[in-house]
C-alpha cells in the first residue's frame, strides 16, 4: 500500500480495505459466512487511511434489537453489534457498528466516540434498491 500524503509503503494483507470500503467488507463477510459474527468472536481487518494502515481489531459484543424505521410495521430491527475499541498508538477512537442480517448485513448504525468524548452517530433511515433500475 502506498500513500499520496507520505512516502510510506506497507505490505497489503488479504482482506485489506480503505476506510470507505470497510463497511462493504463487513457486509460481504456476513453474507459470505454469518458464523464470522458469532457472539464473542474477534477479528482483524487491515485498514488504510490517511498516511498509514492499521489493523482494526473488532469484537462481536451483542445481538441487539435497535429502534429502526427500516422495517415497515416494526419499530425494532435485529442487529449484530461489533466494536473496535481504541488502540493506543494506532487509533484513539471507539467505533461501534450495528449490522442487520435481515438486510443483507447492511450497517444500519455507526457510532464513533473520540478520545475527547465527542460522539458522532449515523443511523440509516431508508434503503432503496436500485440494482435493477436500468434493466428493462
Amino acid at each position: 500500500i502506498t500513500f499520496s500524503a507520505s512516502n510510506k509503503t506497507i505490505t497489503m494483507r488479504e482482506g485489506a480495505q480503505d476506510a470507505a470500503s470497510l463497511l462493504l467488507q463487513l457486509a460481504a463477510m456476513g453474507n459470505g459466512d454469518p458464523a464470522q459474527f458469532a457472539l464473542g468472536r474477534e477479528f482483524s481487518i487491515q485498514v488504510a487511511e490517511g498516511r498509514d494502515a492499521n489493523d482494526f481489531m473488532f469484537q462481536v459484543v451483542a445481538h441487539e434489537e435497535i429502534d429502526s424505521q427500516l422495517v415497515p410495521g416494526q419499530s425494532k430491527l435485529s442487529t449484530i453489534h461489533i466494536v473496535r475499541a481504541p488502540r493506543p498508538g494506532a487509533y484513539n477512537s471507539r467505533l461501534d457498528i450495528w449490522l442487520a442480517p435481515s438486510l443483507s448485513w447492511y450497517p444500519v448504525q455507526i457510532r464513533k466516540t473520540e478520545s475527547s468524548g465527542t460522539v458522532t452517530n449515523q443511523i440509516v433511515t431508508a434503503l432503496k434498491n436500485r440494482a435493477n433500475q436500468y434493466d428493462q
